[in-house]
């Protein structure tokens, strides 16, 4: 019982983060005193419809001439708290992100089990620090630290998932985002709540 809706805020009147911020928390907090509503959340992209691919930096490992020619690159998907609880993942190691997760000295990130496999086969991602530049910016991104690994579930339609970075909504609400709402009632009676 999952519903979800795209959300498009006129850049008019949401024309800065914070004010993007302030609205979806707004949503949050009406659709949370709702009884029917278990869970719900925001993301910039759902499951199966894509996120920012961008250039992967680890801290501690050198790039090797291949990551170079291969441009190691990773999806990128903004996610607010409750995300992985409201599509029933969970959270396989660590921890989901909190209220403050993505506000200035808090720079944390998820990973998904795919990442690990193909970026930190060898040791514990939780503590790493990664950096996820977008592929047309020449400045170097800030250095995050993953506290947490989800499951790995496709982003795209491809035959196998790809390596994703949760980044938190906070430090990156985006103008257009997809609402997720969980509840126990069925999900023709949820929309009309």
């Amino acid at each position: 019982n999952i519903l979800s809706a795209e959300i498009a805020l006129p850049a008019a009147v949401y024309d800065t983060a914070e004010r993007r911020l302030a609205f979806y928390q707004a949503v949050g907090d009406r659709l949370g005193a709702l009884t029917a509503i278990s869970s719900m959340s925001v993301a910039s992209a759902l499951p199966l419809l894509g996120g920012e691919s961008r250039r992967l930096e680890i801290m501690d490992r050198p790039l090797t001439d291949r990551d170079k020619k291969d441009q190691q690159t990773v999806l990128t998907v903004a996610v607010a708290r409750g995300y992985f609880a409201t599509l029933g993942l969970g959270i396989a190691r660590g921890r989901d992100f909190t209220a403050d997760d993505g506000s200035p000295g808090r720079p944390f990130v998820i990973v998904n089990e795919r990442f690990v496999e193909k970026f930190s086969p060898d040791r514990d991602p939780i503590g790493q620090r990664i950096a996820v530049s977008r592929n047309d910016s020449p400045a170097p991104a800030e250095w995050l630290t993953i506290v947490g690994v989800s499951p790995s579930i496709r982003q795209r339609s491809m035959p196998s998932p790809d390596a994703v970075v949760y980044l938190p909504l906070r430090s990156l609400p985006q103008p257009a985002a997809a609402l997720i709402v969980r509840s126990d009632i069925r999900t023709d009676a949820l929309s009309e709540l």
